[in-house]
């Protein structure tokens, strides 16, 4: 097979000029279905990738150019589990150079029961002068909070010594 893309079946791409594969998978229904691999030019995998129904579903596999492992991350229905927010995060800080400055010592996944999840952020690696900026906007974003507050008690006060003068 070629570059041409098949709706069921396998799917192979080569590097130009080359007998090493680039790429290859499965299509079921025009999507892509299974295990994926990938390889650099040198014939060195890549990663490996698992597909459901066109969706991320599996593991998700890379290898850097010497075949160490950079990362590995479970996918579910085209998402990434919630155990592994921290493989994703430190892979966008050490591979793609992004700067996310919270670091996540604990993440759990809480109530599942209920369908919901929580993350436990334990440590906020930010540098001493953003936070005090941050502290700054909190307190004056607080100021029209603390007016409504003494706006509701004038109100609540003058009805309660209202009714009890009216007892008097």
């Amino acid at each position: 097979m070629t570059d041409e893309k098949p709706k069921n079946g396998l799917f192979i791409n080569y590097y130009a000029n080359s007998q090493i594969k680039k790429t290859k998978g499965n299509f079921k229904d025009g999507k892509k279905d299974g295990k994926w691999t990938n390889w650099y030019e040198d014939g060195q995998k890549q990663c490996e990738v698992n597909y459901k129904d066109g969706k991320l579903d599996g593991k998700w596999i890379e290898w850097d150019e010497s075949g160490r492992k950079q990362s590995e991350v479970n996918y579910k229905d085209g998402k990434v589990l919630l155990e592994n927010k921290l493989k994703e995060i430190e892979f966008a800080q050490t591979h793609l150079g992004l700067d996310i400055p919270i670091n996540t010592r604990e993440m759990k996944n809480k109530n599942e029961s209920k369908g919901t999840k929580t993350v436990k952020i334990s440590d906020i690696d930010i540098p001493f002068g953003s936070m005090v900026v941050f502290m700054v906007k909190w307190a004056i974003a607080s100021i029209p909070a603390f007016f409504i507050l003494m706006f509701l008690f004038a109100i609540f006060s003058g009805f309660f010594l209202g009714i009890i003068s009216m007892f008097n």
